[in-house]
């Protein structure tokens, strides 16, 4: 009888054992799992912070009707539809990402002028991606 109450508690003392390691594990995994969506998260919010600024620089630069384009054909002085907005003198100031901004629609009214603009910024060497579109009215 005493030897059978040996191997119970022995089998006892291991269920309780892989019970505290399968937890262990999962703490860690949510530990490594919590780490690597921050990390996502924050590259997200970084690239759409920028696409927010690129932005507001580009209804900046309608505003003063200083923008510049380029595309398959260049069209510098006013932008057309389909045309990529020239952001060389932003772009050196975040190397680390690729950021395009193209004209998709573009409607003269009697009055004013309609842009539809999409922003796209992307990190270098990461998949994380964010796109910013907005309508600007430029009064005539």
């Amino acid at each position: 009888m005493k030897n059978n109450e040996s191997g119970m508690v022995l089998i006892i003392t291991l269920i309780i054992t892989m019970i505290s390691l399968a937890l262990v594990g999962a703490i860690f995994y949510l530990i490594l799992t919590t780490t690597n969506f921050s990390t996502k998260n924050k590259t997200y919010i970084q690239t759409l912070e920028i696409s927010k600024s690129v932005s507001k620089l580009i209804m900046k630069k309608l505003r003063d009707g200083s923008i510049k384009c380029t595309g398959d054909t260049v069209c510098y002085s006013s932008c057309e539809e389909n045309c990529f907005v020239d952001l060389s003198d932003i772009s050196s100031s975040f190397s680390g990402y690729d950021i395009t901004a193209t004209i998709k629609v573009k409607l003269d009214l009697t009055t004013s002028d309609l842009y539809g603009i999409v922003v796209s910024t992307k990190k270098k060497n990461s998949l994380e991606k964010s796109e910013v579109k907005f309508l600007f009215k430029k009064v005539k």
